[in-house]
């Protein structure tokens, strides 16, 4: 047995399979035997929530063994500037089928060091080591308890953080806002994030993605994941009111960075077009994207020096002035944005059941053009829908759904993005809402009015958190969530 002192242990054994440790005492993460990216040699990756103690380690034929004595996280050095959140996308296998354990630099290049430069505290989220192989909810609940240990130099926990996520992570990052687990939907009540940064990230999908595992399935285009991401709160995604930019590549021709479409990693469905920065780089500079980004290809998010043009955008962004607008095109003055947008529907019954076997994306339309959505029914039936739209500079999730229909929930007082405050009237505005009665998780609201375009009703002050906002009349049902906060002065 070999006693190590050590988070993430190289162990400088040959090569194999990774494998998912026994461990004493059983810690809540697992611990992953995998490869250190850059040496090829195997390591022990263990998370960074787990709780300081000594482990035991052992391989499940029981012919390795080593004791690891695992610290707690090194406190946040003391700034004026919230620490950064770097977090990695989906990481390419090795030979042996690991998911490699890497620093920041592989995904972010000389990111780290500038913020490190500029006095800005950085901490790395590496899901190969946070939560390798796990699906996009798993690793949201990870980075969750990612931020739960991080301390100050006082030992308080950290106030706030400033998360950015180059491709699959920043779809962790927004799966943590929306508090979307393998168990359910748990928003945390103070997410303690200032700014959000997605770098190429698949909103709505990847168009050269293969569906290799559990997170590549539910990058592919137009996945389940996706739609209930995109329209978790009002039947979409506000990030929770969060200061957010995007920064897309449209190296590969108008289509994007070779892995992501322009249109999938821009925002503007969320917060408008000039919140979509188009730079003209690639997914990243390895060579699989040759054929689409050509010898001169340079990856968004690996930041070589001040001179990459992601630079500016982050240092700008980050430290709340205002000469970010001057980097790059926007989804306002693109060529191919301002003209184009690509809807993503789904189709219900009366009744809020899905008609639809699964969500389906548009073909790019351009603006004032119908979009043409082509569901497949339960039965397998072909059922076309189509509609203009007026809609562009990215893609835009839509509900077609027979009987009432809740469009947006409004209030007097309103609580960051699109969460209402409780204890107040709310104003729900739809569409065949006449004569509805309402209900807030199974209870009854008293509502004061019900016409057919909107419903005036009293949201209690203990009706706080994730709520499922129903209404009901003759002609069906239909329920959203929606985030209710304290009333001001609890």
């Amino acid at each position: 047995m070999r006693h190590l002192a050590a988070v993430f242990a190289l162990l400088g054994l040959s090569a194999f399979a990774q494998e998912r440790l026994q461990v004493h005492p059983a810690p809540p993460r697992p611990f992953i035997l995998t490869e250190e990216g850059d040496s090829g040699r195997t390591a022990i990756a263990v998370p960074t929530a787990t709780p300081p103690g000594r482990y035991t380690a052992t391989t499940s034929a029981g012919g390795q063994s080593w004791t690891l004595d695992v610290p707690p996280p090194d406190p946040v050095p003391a700034s004026i500037h919230p620490p950064a959140v770097l977090l990695n996308g989906w990481q390419i296998q090795t030979l042996t089928g690991a998911c490699p354990v890497r620093p920041s630099s592989g995904s972010f290049g000389r990111l780290e060091e500038l913020f490190r430069a500029e006095g800005r505290p950085v901490l790395f989220f590496d899901n190969c080591r946070e939560c390798p192989g796990g699906s996009i909810e798993d690793c949201a609940l990870a980075l969750k308890d990612f931020l739960a240990v991080q301390r100050t130099q006082a030992g308080d926990p950290v106030p706030e953080f400033d998360l950015i996520g180059h491709s699959m992570g920043g779809l962790i990052a927004r799966a943590y806002l929306a508090g979307m687990t393998p168990d359910g939907w748990f928003p945390p009540e103070d997410h303690r994030i200032r700014k959000l940064v997605l770098i190429a990230t698949p909103n709505f999908g990847a168009y050269t993605i293969v569906s290799v595992d559990k997170q590549t399935r539910q990058m592919q285009e137009g996945s389940q994941f996706q739609w209930d991401l995109a329209t978790w709160h009002q039947g979409t995604d506000d990030f929770r009111g969060v200061d957010a930019l995007a920064i897309v590549g449209s190296l590969h021709d108008q289509r994007g960075d070779g892995v992501v479409s322009m249109m999938s990693a821009s925002i503007g469905f969320a917060h408008g077009r000039r919140r979509t920065r188009v730079l003209p780089y690639c997914h990243t500079s390895s060579p699989a994207l040759l054929p689409f980004c050509g010898l001169t290809r340079k990856g968004l998010a690996e930041v070589d020096g001040p001179d990459h043009m992601t630079w500016p955008l982050l240092n700008s962004f980050l430290n709340d002035r205002q000469d970010w607008y001057l980097n790059g095109e926007d989804g306002a003055t693109d060529p191919w944005l301002r003209r184009n947008g690509i809807g993503f529907g789904h189709l219900h019954s009366a009744d809020d059941n899905p008609l639809a076997r699964h969500p389906v994306l548009t073909e790019p339309a351009r603006l004032m053009e119908e979009m043409v959505f082509p569901f497949v029914s339960q039965t397998g039936e072909l059922v076309a829908v189509s509609v203009e739209t007026g809609l562009s500079g990215g893609v835009f999730p839509l509900l077609f759904k027979y009987g009432p229909v809740i469009g947006r929930v409004l209030e007097e007082r309103r609580g960051p993005g699109l969460a209402v405050e409780a204890g107040q009237w709310i104003e729900i505005l739809g569409q065949q809402l006449e004569n509805a009665e309402v209900q807030a998780n199974n209870r009854p609201l008293f509502a004061e009015a019900s016409e057919a375009d909107r419903i005036r009703a009293w949201l209690p002050d203990n009706t706080t958190g994730l709520v499922w906002l129903t209404v009901r009349n003759a002609k069906g049902t239909h329920t959203v969530r929606i985030m209710a906060t304290r009333p001001a002065g609890d």
